[in-house]
């Protein structure tokens, strides 16, 4: 199983390595030719805020150059909007680089302008990131605040990007009091909005559950969402999602004594961020690197990544992590012997610490200094360094005691804000119920009208088909009527025409009567003539079949297909003759019948 999970790590670094350049590249190219193709000042402001959003993690100072132009644009044309945008990215910058203070006021600044502008999907945006803010600073009720006011604004402009968003932080914040179950609830519930709207941030998600399985002790889970969320982030290009993922593997794996895994994965998020040009990345992962290494008895290499570390630090100024690697550098300065830098370097820590409020950083720093001297015999300073770690572990204590009592109050704020939810729900509900039932009488009324209307219908049009049934039964009596008139008149017309043919029967039996001994006669003389007809027949019955014979032969013959003109000619000449020759006989007849008057 281990060696399948490195051989995807392997694969994905490999696709990562290209993926970044390249989709960095496109990226920012495409803006700036954009910018430099635009003829708008307005969208030239709002492509100098979104260069300045994508670089604000990989090199802080382009991305302010980028949004202090924006500005100057912005109030130049009087564009509220991007003005608005410029405080809300500087604000980013600045919680970037670990000026929390500047970055409150530049967001509060933000905040200001977008309600004024009625935008409420940027107000929600606003919140979001003033709570996470809040939530660094350990602040976790006024993160919760925040995040619950961006959450209402997502529910009310169904926005499911900033929820998604949303979720994943109050996860995150979950996460922090201890409330694993509802930060997995919260985590699980932005992965299945994210997936659904193809939030490029899903990866993220995934890699926050992975943090909150490795605190739950679920280190195989753990590196199973770490996974993932790389996988998802090297689909979505998101490319300090990818060294986020790498540099979260690799504690785990320190968490677990896997040095060599911890150091490759940590090499490999180093490399991103400095492809990212992000300075604090490549900070923090020297500073892992420089550990494993001393912790291998490399300590020259791990004194080179320390103050590289350090180096980096100091430019982008970031207090946190120059009092860790100040703590670093003096452990391992103290394991090659070189006691004074140790106890130089443990001091700067401690003092740096304190300024800025570490003072888990600053316990660890003490208990080294006091080692240190305890080791050298110098009982007094060691006296002294116990007397410092013991104030600073009864200040931690007394924080910790803060942090759990503020953890209390976010959760139960958290309850209260959950059973107002709950009544908001409840309500919503009567209101719902109320509604519908409102509407469901306006439906049954809307009902009724609609039958009462059908019936007043049906009504007219019987009324119209009763009209047009008497119209037509008036039209078809009187019809009737004329034809009874008709009929009548006519029988008397066939009355009359009966009485004439009874007149016309009498003088036709009578001619009748005369006609029969004409008929007689008649007779008589035509079979007498019929009587010679058929005896001169007979005798010349031969002359007319032979013609008639020939013609017959002839017709059939014509019928035969495949006949020549000529030959088709010929026996139409023939026929020609046959017929001539009948005539003849039968103009021989009829002279002879003239002749006997038959």
């Amino acid at each position: 199983m281990r060696r399948l999970i490195k051989v995807v790590v392997f694969s994905l670094s490999l696709i990562v390595s290209y993926s970044y350049s390249v989709s960095q590249s496109l990226t920012s190219d495409s803006l700036k030719k954009s910018l430099l193709l635009s003829s708008s000042p307005q969208e030239k402001a709002d492509i100098l805020n979104l260069l300045g959003l994508r670089t604000y993690r990989s090199n802080p100072d382009s991305a302010l150059n980028y949004i202090e132009k924006s500005l100057e644009i912005s109030e130049r044309i009087n564009y509220k909007s991007g003005q608005a945008e410029h405080y809300r990215i500087k604000g980013l910058i600045k919680h970037n680089t670990g000026f929390y203070e500047e970055s409150l006021n530049d967001m509060r600044s933000s905040l200001k302008m977008y309600r004024a502008l009625g935008d409420s999907n940027k107000v929600g945006m606003v919140y979001k990131n003033i709570g996470w803010i809040y939530l660094e600073f350990g602040e976790f009720p006024e993160a919760l605040v925040y995040f619950t006011k961006a959450n209402q604004i997502a529910d009310t402009e169904d926005d499911n990007l900033l929820k998604g968003q949303v979720l994943n932080n109050l996860g995150v914040l979950m996460a922090l009091i201890g409330e694993y179950d509802s930060a997995m609830v919260h985590l699980l519930k932005s992965v299945e909005i994210t997936s659904k709207n193809g939030d490029r941030l899903i990866g993220l998600t995934h890699t926050n559950i992975g943090l909150v399985k490795s605190n739950l002790g679920d280190y195989t889970s753990a590196e199973t969402y770490f996974l993932k969320g790389l996988e998802l982030d090297v689909l979505h290009e998101q490319q300090w999602g990818i060294a986020n993922a790498f540099e979260n593997i690799g504690e785990l794996k320190l968490k677990l004594g896997m040095m060599e895994e911890a150091q490759n994965h940590f090499q490999k998020a180093r490399d991103q961020f400095v492809e990212l040009k992000d300075i604090k990345g490549v900070a923090v992962n020297d500073n892992f690197l420089g550990v494993i290494l001393y912790q291998r008895g490399l300590y020259k290499e791990a004194l080179d990544k320390l103050s590289n570390a350090y180096k980096l630090y100091q430019q982008i100024n970031y207090q946190r992590g120059l009092a860790k690697v100040l703590r670093d550098m003096a452990s391992c300065n103290l394991l090659i012997g070189k006691t004074d830098d140790a106890i130089k370097l443990a001091k700067e820590s401690i003092a740096l610490a304190t300024e800025i409020g570490q003072i888990p950083e600053a316990v660890q720093t003490a208990e080294i200094l006091h080692k240190i001297y305890a080791d050298l015999g110098d009982s007094k300073n060691a006296y002294k360094q116990a007397m410092t770690f013991l104030a600073f572990k009864d200040s931690l204590y007394n924080r910790q005691k803060l942090e759990y009592i503020t953890q209390v109050e976010a959760k139960h704020q958290l309850s209260q804000i959950q059973q107002e939810n709950e009544l908001l729900l409840k309500d919503n509900q009567l209101k719902i119920n109320e509604l519908q039932a409102s509407n469901l009488m306006i439906e049954r009324q809307n009902t009724i009208q609609f039958a009462l209307v059908i019936c007043l219908a049906c009504a007219l049009l019987t009324a119209f088909f009763w009209y047009r049934f008497n119209l037509r039964k008036q039209k078809t009596i009187k019809l009737l009527r004329t034809l009874n008139d008709e009929i009548t008149r006519q029988k008397e017309q066939i009355a009359e025409q009966a009485n004439e043919l009874e007149k016309v029967n009498g003088e036709m039996k009578n001619m009748n009567e005369s006609l029969e001994v004409l008929v007689m006669e008649r007779t008589q003389k035509i079979e007498s003539q019929n009587k010679k007809l058929r005896d001169y027949a007979f005798s010349n019955s031969h002359e007319v079949r032979a013609p008639l014979s020939n013609l017959l032969g002839l017709i059939n013959i014509s019928k035969i297909q495949g006949m020549s003109p000529e030959e088709q000619e010929e026996i139409i000449e023939k026929i020609y003759i046959s017929a001539l020759d009948l005539d003849s006989v039968i103009t021989k007849v009829n002279k002879i019948l003239e002749d006997e008057e038959l």
